[in-house]
């Protein structure tokens, strides 16, 4: 299959490593998952998707909270072990697959890009952005994570964020909230 973007300089494989199997939730992480459920507004979604579902440890939490459920990463390895966390969630689904190309077709009321715009083009954050307002039910929502895991990242996480936004601002008009976090990366909440 091929990458979740098209950017030269990323190496899918390279970012999952098989020691996040047996280290499931750092402390960084488990945060991060907290500050993302927290920051729902809501208690039940229809339908969500999840872009760059990584090992599916967020996901195994979204599903709870939705009659369907959709993940989508790049890597091979991420995606096999995200298949085994949510085995035997009939409403879950988990593709390895590349986005914003292959968009899936069908409106999402909850859309999780979970620090995955760093990696993208800034024509891919464009696309990016025209599927999600395309594929987001009304009154739904995006939850947008830049998770920075060097200086580096984290300034191209945060202008591909806002990149992002300023690009779904001109498909749609949103409820914009930025939230504090307890991890040291950017928490937007997008609702239409």
């Amino acid at each position: 299959m091929n990458a979740i973007a098209s950017t030269s300089d990323f190496r899918p494989l390279q970012s999952f490593r098989p020691d996040t199997l047996t280290n499931p939730c750092s402390r960084r992480q488990c945060a991060l998952r907290r500050d993302i459920l927290k920051h729902l507004t809501r208690r039940h979604y229809s339908d969500v998707l999840e872009v760059g579902c990584a090992t599916g440890l967020l996901s195994r939490e979204l599903t709870r909270r939705a009659d369907r459920f959709l993940g989508v990463d790049c890597s091979e390895g991420a995606v096999l072990h995200a298949r085994e966390q949510l085995a035997g969630i009939s409403h879950a689904r988990v593709r390895q697959g590349t986005v914003p190309h292959c968009w899936p077709k069908r409106s999402f009321d909850l859309i999780v890009l979970g620090g995955v715009l760093h990696h993208f083009t800034p024509t891919d954050i464009r696309r990016m952005a025209a599927n999600c307002s395309q594929a987001l039910a009304p009154h739904g929502e995006i939850v947008l994570i830049s998770d920075p895991l060097t200086n580096s990242t984290r300034l191209k996480g945060e202008k591909a964020s806002r990149d992002f936004i300023r690009h779904m601002q001109r498909h749609r008009d949103f409820a914009l909230a930025e939230h504090d976090a307890s991890t040291p990366h950017l928490h937007f909440t997008m609702q239409a």
